[in-house]
């Protein structure tokens, strides 16, 4: 067909290949500056939700760091979004001074998550401030330091080892060591374990850019624990199965469990040992979980309830049976000169208000069982001022310190 008479035909004008590079040039800033854009404003966002969420964070990775002789260290000098503070020391709480002055008695926790109260965090005190604050209370005359050197995920192999190589160098007085619940939670093996490329113990490397990013990016290290994590171990499980890992084979749990309490024995024996070598009382304190109450109705106690999903669907009676086999070696370990064994059946009531899930105490919780401490503790470091201040106090042993808390509990 022919063109209109006195019409203009159009004419498409290439792009020059120097305009066409400015273009995609032009194009591919903007998605850039879009991309960090977003990324800075969901970083922003972020933030904004941690400092204030109005239930406690469960999960704060920018807190640890891979520790040379722990697994895990605790970030010097980290305020975690105003919930809590890790001191230049590397543990929870207020700047204290390494060096002890002479008038002053300290008491170092140690433990792990339940020690470092994951859920007593912005104004709620976990227990070790509690029962620093009960002990001041009770023994007014005596200055009393009371430091939380909980880590969360620590075992108590770890806690041997933080006691070596951190609670000595700070001169302890008395060390309480609150630890059981993750050396049994560790030793129950997954229904169907994963394999993977990792050697047995094999900590997963990571590059100084990744750890840069874990630090400084609040919005990186959720990621990487909710959706990175996952997928690496996803693509460890495929490889291994491929490589001809036997690693997914599943263990026997009555074996896995006893060869836990095995090396849970060993390891407070030898916590008992260097206390009493270094000349340090120690106070093996029995972990309390919100175990049903005789005639408690079903229901009434939903983290009581909820005990044996948390324990990898473990019956209760097991569990039960598993927990006071690890009171029973806290208790003989705890037999020697200033060594005691603290039961704590009925600090902390089984009931909902208490806990912050079936493991960790709430704010009422961690308030309960500090109070308890501080009055069974008090004799004790009562005793501990009079060796201080140059009394002739005998050792107490561990007879004595049983009937001394026998009266305590009337």
């Amino acid at each position: 067909m022919s063109e209109d008479a006195g019409s203009t035909p159009s004419v498409t004008v290439p792009l020059s290949p120097a305009k066409l590079r400015l273009f995609k040039l032009i194009m591919l800033s903007g998605l850039l500056v879009f991309a960090v854009a977003a990324a800075l404003g969901a970083e922003v966002a972020a933030r904004y939700y941690e400092r204030h969420r109005t239930t406690p964070p469960d999960y704060f990775p920018s807190v640890y760091y891979p520790h040379r002789r722990l697994r895990y260290g605790l970030t010097p000098n980290r305020d975690y979004f105003g919930w809590f503070r890790i001191n230049s020391l590397g543990f929870r709480g207020k700047e204290i001074s390494a060096e002890k002055k002479p008038d002053v008695i300290r008491v170092v926790c140690l433990g792990g998550s339940t020690t470092f109260d994951i859920a007593s965090v912005g104004s709620a005190q976990p227990w070790p401030e509690v029962l620093e604050t009960e002990l001041r209370r009770r023994v007014p005359a005596q200055q009393i330091e009371v430091l939380n050197l909980g880590i969360p995920g620590a075992t108590s192999l770890d806690s041997l080892i933080d006691l070596q190589m951190r609670a000595l160098r700070l001169n302890p007085d008395l060390v309480i060591l609150y630890q059981s619940h993750n050396d049994l939670t560790y030793s129950i093996p997954p229904a169907r374990p994963q394999p993977t490329r990792l050697y047995p113990l094999e900590d997963r490397p990571r590059s100084s850019f990744v750890r840069w990013l874990t630090y400084h990016s609040l919005l990186y290290a959720k990621a990487e624990d909710r959706i990175i994590g996952p997928i690496s171990g996803m693509v460890d499980g495929v490889l291994g199965l491929f490589g001809g890992s036997g690693e997914g084979l599943p263990e026997d749990r009555g074996q896995a469990m006893e060869r836990g309490l095995a090396d849970f024995r060993s390891n407070v024996t030898s916590i008992a040992a260097i206390a009493q070598a270094n000349h340090v009382a120690l106070a093996m304190v029995q972990v309390t979980v919100p175990f049903p109450v005789d005639g408690q109705p079903k229901g009434s106690c939903q983290m009581c309830d909820a005990l044996s999903q948390t324990y990898g669907n473990l019956d209760l009676a097991t569990l039960k049976s598993m927990y006071a086999r690890y009171d029973s070696a806290l208790k003989q370990s705890a037999d020697g000169a200033n060594a005691y064994f603290i039961p704590s059946t009925g600090f902390v009531p089984s009931a909902d208000r208490y806990y912050h899930d079936p493991v960790h105490f709430s704010p009422d919780g961690s308030r309960e069982l500090g109070v308890k401490l501080g009055e069974v503790l008090a004799p004790i470091v009562t005793r501990l001022r009079s060796t201080e201040s140059g009394g002739a106090a005998p050792a107490v042993t561990q007879s004595a310190s049983t009937v001394a808390l026998a009266a305590l509990a009337k």
